[in-house]
């Protein structure tokens, strides 16, 4: 588990970088992507929050999995 937390975090931090880059209506796109890829479990939680910053999304998503 200690592992994919330190991947998962390696590639947020790769990712954050690359978001900075895009366009507003791309993060947007990327955040409803990756959410309805997301297992129902962890992605109802998620849900009430709006989420449209894509490297928040992936932060909380990580908190939600190591709340399971």
């Amino acid at each position: 588990m200690n592992n994919q937390l330190r991947l998962k975090n390696g590639l947020l931090y790769i990712e954050k970088i690359l978001d900075s880059m895009s366009y507003p209506d791309e993060r947007k796109e990327k955040c409803y992507r990756f959410q309805s890829s997301l297992k129902d479990d962890i992605r109802k939680p998620l849900i009430p929050f709006k989420i449209e910053d894509y490297s928040l999304l992936v932060e909380r998503d990580i908190r939600v999995e190591i709340d399971f």
